[in-house]
């Protein structure tokens, strides 16, 4: 039988999807905010998209500038109010990063109306007047509260992991995806191709794409070193009852069908090699899916299955005793599970969706295939040099985290002055108090750090 449950899965966690509790998020509570100097960039530097249609390469010469400049010496505190609250890794690794620069990074929960003490705490973490609102995902599930939301007079930053749910949430997802960009000042985008599949999805539809938000490109954060990737490959497999010399293709994180983990059972079923070893681990919350897999692992004794979350200290486990990953998405705006791959210097074989051509490179990282013949044929490709196959996981190279951290910072940047012109063209006048507690909104010309810089002896009077 392949079901594996000799480990403990009443105490499993999820790195992989938010997880929507209430409270601070865990890195939070561990990080305290502390006021650093913050680096004055020039503003001709920020990374953006706008309506060019390409990327650009940058991060580099932040970074050499950091080196050679060194940082600000005001002391300023940069406010972010982050929604949602999760363990999800991504967030996890990012907020870390940007409270190592010095960023305040405070959680709040998904306000879902399922959920009223989520809007309730949503709403005490705005009256506490953050410097920018980051939005992640689609961050709740009610249109009146997504309106409230965004409607909120600072400046927004959106980060469109999903372009639209994975499950659907509203009447018209496409409109009121088409809300956020209408109403945020910074869309960030992993990949320019989600972009362009998006514009080129509306003009299917004969819909306008032309919205107010103006696109950033920031790849997706490395999750390289989050965990322990030395677990020796023969260790693990013995872990897990695998022979040794096994060549093992493993599928993570099963959560729901647009994983597409029914094609993985599909080629499992197809695979007459009887020379692969399958593993499907982390947590499934389909029923229906759920009922196949512990069909599946009956029917093949190949075949091991783990469907519940893991805990950090888990993964590499099961991770380092693949010898390949393989993740056919039914379709995907961001793939994160092709980072936790590259982690633990595992090749992927992955569809063309996204951002996943930008990691898995044909020959070199991996392999790009949707069907199931395809995704045999580059298993059987893997197989027959084991170490062919071991040089492309290691070929792996994703962003990393200084890099995003200082996209992340422009376009905080960007989001500040964007507010900052609308407020000046604005006939609606701005609220004293406001104004007395932001100097952001005196000078669209001012860098990030002038503008939040909050020394004693220079703070500005009240606009009457």
């Amino acid at each position: 039988m392949g079901f594996v449950s000799h480990l403990d899965a009443g105490r499993l966690r999820s790195p992989v999807q938010p997880s929507f509790r209430n409270g601070a998020s865990r890195h939070h509570e561990l990080a305290p905010s502390v006021d650093v100097a913050l680096q004055e960039v020039s503003w001709s530097d920020s990374v953006d998209l706008g309506r060019r249609g390409g990327t650009d390469s940058v991060a580099a010469a932040y970074l050499a500038k950091d080196r050679v400049d060194g940082p600000s010496s005001e002391a300023v505190t940069v406010r972010v109010l982050s929604i949602p609250t999760s363990d999800h890794a991504y967030l996890r690794r990012l907020n870390a990063a940007l409270e190592a620069r010095g960023v305040t990074v405070e959680s709040a929960p998904p306000p879902y109306l399922r959920w009223p003490r989520n809007v309730l705490r949503v709403r005490r973490s705005l009256a506490r007047k953050p410097d920018v609102l980051h939005m992640h995902w689609h961050v709740s599930d009610n249109a009146w509260v997504t309106r409230w939301l965004l409607s909120r007079r600072l400046p927004k930053v959106w980060t469109v992991h999903n372009v639209l749910p994975h499950d659907r949430m509203f009447r018209d997802d496409v409109a009121v995806t088409l809300r956020y960009l209408q109403s945020v000042d910074i869309a960030v985008w992993h990949s320019v191709r989600s972009l362009e599949d998006f514009r080129n999805q509306l003009a299917r539809r004969r819909l306008d794409s032309d919205w107010s938000a103006e696109d950033v490109v920031i790849p997706h954060i490395s999750f390289n070193g989050l965990w322990d990737s030395s677990v020796p490959e023969g260790v693990a497999k013995r872990r897990l009852g695998l022979p040794t010399d096994a060549f093992v293709v493993g599928h993570f994180g099963p959560r729901a069908p647009y994983k597409g983990t029914n094609k993985v059972l599909d080629a499992i079923d197809s695979d007459r090699s009887q020379e692969t070893y399958w593993l499907i681990f982390g947590e499934c919350e389909d029923t229906s899916l759920r009922l196949r897999l512990e069909r599946s692992s009956q029917d093949h004794e190949r075949l091991r299955i783990f469907p519940h979350r893991l805990l950090d200290h888990e993964l590499p486990i099961w991770f380092s005793a693949c010898n390949l990953i393989v993740q056919p998405y039914r379709q995907v705006t961001t793939s994160g599970t092709i980072y936790f791959a590259a982690a633990f210097r595992k090749p992927v074989v992955a569809p063309p969706f996204g951002n996943i051509p930008d990691v898995v490179r044909p020959g070199e990282t991996g392999w790009l295939a949707n069907e199931v013949p395809e995704i045999l044929e580059s298993i059987g490709e893997a197989r027959k040099s084991v170490d062919r196959t071991r040089a492309m996981g290691d070929a792996e190279s994703p962003v990393s985290s200084d890099a995003v951290r200082h996209r992340c910072l422009r376009a905080f940047d960007r989001a500040l002055r964007a507010e900052i012109a609308l407020q000046s063209s604005s006939r609606v006048p701005l609220e004293p108090e406001r104004c007395s507690r932001n100097p952001r909104f005196r000078s669209e010309r001012r860098t990030i750090a002038e503008c939040l810089h909050r020394a004693q002896a220079s703070r500005p009077s009240r606009q009457k």
